[in-house]
């Protein structure tokens, strides 16, 4: 089994200079290209639509929306720089740049894909309380503050994974990446791969699959939908139940896309030479699939309510809204 990182004992020293060819766009997959800049636009005009509209913004799923939006936002701006990261030489001569740079990149991206399923996370949770304390969440509804108290402790909480990066668990070096001209991802770092697994994959999927587990047992055992809101105001009943279904789709969504890269990073380091060369075709498909995702959200959200529909048709065919 060869190493994901180079361990020839031709290594340079780091002293040395070493001629990188500048990079190519032909030498980076279109379909970046492509999903970054959809990324971009569609998660754009979703913060815009959710913060210009006073109605919108004040649900509280849509306060969580506009931090999961741009949690997206700023992973197709990731998606593009990830592109170029192992091409860094060429854009800075210093040796302690392009580490830095390195480290950066990388420890965004495991930061905001983090940060994407703890958003999910808190949504079925928030969705789970409904279902068994429909009361009580409407008092927490309306109390916004704890909202964003709860989107703070998403992004505080996602820096946690992405921690260990900066320390002695990751194995690479300023040999084996010749001098950080190459920044490959650290499948190899075991103790990294497992830490990050279980603390932003593992331990939030189970608990998203679990949280929608007794919302579909309850809602399947309920006789009455009223038990899912408040009992007096069947429009609010339904809204909820619709909010509950769009969330739940786009989780749907996330975990499809995520799980595939998660199992490919936990069994990459365990690869042999047999089955080496199949993993590193898979890489690139599981790779696009997880950065898709981000094209996905706001795409579905967009397609899926209806009030947000109405106002992009409406600002198509000059209408004023209601």
């Amino acid at each position: 089994m060869s190493s994901f990182y180079n361990n020839s004992s031709t290594a340079l020293l780091c002293t040395d200079s070493e001629q990188v060819p500048p990079p190519q766009l032909k030498d980076i997959n279109p379909s970046i290209w492509i999903i970054s800049t959809l990324t971009i636009l569609a998660n754009t005009l979703l913060i815009t639509i959710l913060l210009t509209n006073r109605r919108l913004f004040k649900q509280r799923q849509n306060i969580y929306m506009v931090s999961l939006a741009t949690t997206d936002l700023l992973v197709g701006f990731n998606c593009f720089f990830n592109a170029f990261r192992t091409q860094a030489a060429v854009m800075f001569t210093d040796m302690a740049t392009r580490k830095i740079v390195c480290l950066f990149i990388i420890s965004l991206g495991v930061v905001l894909i983090t940060t994407s399923i703890f958003h999910l996370l808190v949504l079925a949770l928030e969705r789970c309380y409904l279902i068994k304390h429909p009361f009580k969440f409407q008092l927490m509804k309306s109390n916004k503050r704890s909202a964003y108290r709860n989107i703070l402790f998403c992004w505080l909480l996602a820096l946690v994974p992405a921690s260990p990066v900066l320390t002695g668990w990751d194995k690479r070096t300023d040999t084996n990446t010749d001098c950080w001209t190459i920044c490959p991802f650290p499948y190899d770092s075991e103790q990294w791969v497992w830490f990050t697994s279980i603390t932003s994959l593992l331990i939030p999927s189970l608990s998203i699959l679990g949280a929608y587990i007794i919302i579909l047992c309850d809602l399947w055992t309920s006789k009455k939908t009223e038990t899912i809101a408040i009992k007096k105001n069947q429009d609010d009943n339904q809204r909820e139940k619709r909010v509950t279904i769009i969330i739940g789709i786009i989780t749907l969504a996330f975990l499809l896309c995520l799980w595939p890269f998660m199992v490919y990073y936990m069994v990459f380091q365990y690869r042999t030479d047999q089955n080496e060369k199949l993993l590193k075709t898979i890489h690139p498909i599981v790779v696009t699939l997880i950065f898709s995702n981000s094209l996905i959200n706001p795409i579905l959200y967009i397609s899926l309510s209806k009030d947000i529909r109405t106002i992009i048709y409406n600002t198509i065919t000059c209408q004023k809204g209601p």
